[in-house]
């Protein structure tokens, strides 16, 4: 399990985000949150989910981003 917390990959052309919390060599995508407000952080949780995966199968640059970060 590699620890993406406060990694910044690139995503859309930005180095601003992280695209997990935790990255496992099968290729799951673990996202933590805080429970503070409700409906609010599980939303929050999904279209974070939804964003990171699609710039994940989509987007080489946030795939050599991560490779970057594992072999750092």
């Amino acid at each position: 399990i590699y620890l993406f917390d406060r990694s910044k990959s690139d995503i859309a052309g930005k180095k601003i985000y992280e695209i997990c919390d935790l990255f496992v060599k099968d290729g799951t995508m673990i996202h933590v949150k805080r429970h503070s407000s409700g409906s609010a952080s599980i939303n929050h949780v999904f279209t974070q989910a939804k964003l990171y995966a699609h710039a994940f199968s989509t987007e080489s640059a946030t795939r050599e981003g991560m490779r970057y970060w594992i072999d750092n």
